[in-house]
């Protein structure tokens, strides 16, 4: 049976051709609505770091409203489309696709692990992309602006607060330190930065090593015994893993200093895992002031009224990494603002929100700097220094170590 040829008329076919291209366009982002701003938001939702990264994308949403609040500019609207990653990083390139075909004008992509990844298909998108912290595997990237320093910029940091605050004549020895990483790539930022300060100060710490345990290890007594003599032990996993490691060293006679970061999202895992009594001698390095500070720096004290009057569960956020969040939602609606103000409303697109976020220089009160890009810098980061706190087992809070902010050699200006 033969078959038959369809004939369709050219003006038909034009105006199919027509109809899709403008269906394309409008899955491209190309089409625009005057004063509308779509914020594509790519993190993990429900995967092992949603503890942290939710509470993380409610204060970024929360500090633009509240500014808008304050001081609204009219005619300005503010979607938001999220995509779950699930800290899957075969989800990473899917959900860019994803958020980009909605149109969205910028992205809030927390973790460097996926900045990393999508390092090529941001700078071909020309697609201004707020982050955490630095991934220093894609460079100086014209188009990724981070909140903080890198992992290894911690890690430095924090071995400088050891060396500056070390009693080297007094004790008549170097301080022990050591490494309890993780087969996920962010243990190896991690230990980028134990190795420059190795390199750079070879005199100043006894290394005991790295101990990289594998994603959802449940025990730890090998790497609690090869690490016992360390004096200080900085912990990468977070979770539970970071969790389960804690009460197994103080359980195995482990007492001195234990180390992180992530006790910023993920500090009530480990109190509900240890027993408070062997909550001694933690410390988190933190690159801003933490909640309880909101009587002596007011952008704290603005976050903790605003978070009160917007969460459903604030004494969770208050506990956890919203900080972050809240500052890079901070300087995100400063982005739009400096947009707004060069270009109006009706012509806000990506190029004119990543200049946005090139000229910001805020001076926030209680930083250890001013929030500004530097003409110099190696790194588009707005936080530069860090401050130590260490949680005190009587009033079950942390504190101030008092010893002030510290810069990491790679950032010192």
């Amino acid at each position: 049976m033969g078959r038959r040829c369809i004939r369709i008329p050219m003006v038909l076919l034009l105006g199919l051709l027509l109809v899709s291209s403008t269906v394309m366009a409008a899955c491209g982002g190309e089409d625009r609505t005057a004063g509308k701003i779509r914020i594509g938001i790519l993190t993990d939702f429900t995967g092992p770091a949603a503890l942290a990264t939710t509470v993380t994308v409610d204060a970024f949403k929360h500090a633009i409203r509240f500014s808008l609040e304050q001081d609204p500019i009219p005619g300005l609207d503010i979607e938001y489309v999220s995509y779950d990653q699930r800290t899957d990083p075969a989800r990473v390139s899917p959900g860019y696709m994803y958020l980009k075909g909605r149109g969205v004008d910028l992205m809030f992509i927390i973790s460097p692990t996926d900045c990393t990844i999508l390092a090529d298909d941001i700078m071909k998108d020309q697609m201004p992309v707020i982050g955490s912290n630095i991934a220093e595997e894609v460079g100086n990237h014209p188009n990724i602006f981070n909140m903080i320093g890198s992992d290894a910029h911690t890690i430095e940091t924090v071995l400088q607060w050891v060396m500056d605050n070390w009693d080297y004549d007094g004790k008549g020895r170097l301080p022990r330190i050591a490494h309890l990483s993780w087969t996920h790539p962010t243990g190896g930022f991690h230990q980028a930065g134990f190795n420059r300060m190795l390199e750079w100060y070879p005199d100043k710490f006894e290394w005991l090593g790295v101990e990289a345990v594998p994603l959802g290890t449940t025990g730890f007594a090998a790497e609690v015994s090869r690490l016992r003599t360390a004096d200080f032990i900085y912990v990468t996993p977070v979770g539970a893993m970071q969790a389960t490691f804690i009460r197994e060293a103080r359980d195995r006679g482990y007492t001195n200093a234990l180390v992180t970061w992530q006790f910023c999202g993920y500090w009530p895992l480990v109190r509900g895992a240890v027993a408070a009594n062997q909550l001694y001698e933690c410390y988190f390095p933190s690159w801003m002031p933490y909640w309880h500070e909101h009587e002596d720096v007011p952008v704290v004290g603005e976050a903790v009224e605003a978070i009160k009057s917007y969460s459903r569960n604030p004494d969770a956020i208050f506990t956890q990494s919203a900080p972050t969040g809240w500052l890079q939602g901070m300087v995100t609606i400063n982005a739009i603002r400096n947009a707004v103000q060069n270009v109006g409303l009706e012509d806000l697109d990506r190029s004119s929100l990543l200049e946005g976020f090139i000229a910001t220089d805020m001076d926030i009160e209680g930083f250890g700097n001013a929030w500004k890009i530097l003409e110099d810098d190696d790194w588009k980061v707005f936080c530069r220094t860090m401050k130590m706190y260490k949680w005190d087992v009587e009033k079950s809070g942390w504190v101030d170590t008092e010893t002030g902010w510290v810069t990491s050699p790679s950032l010192t200006r």
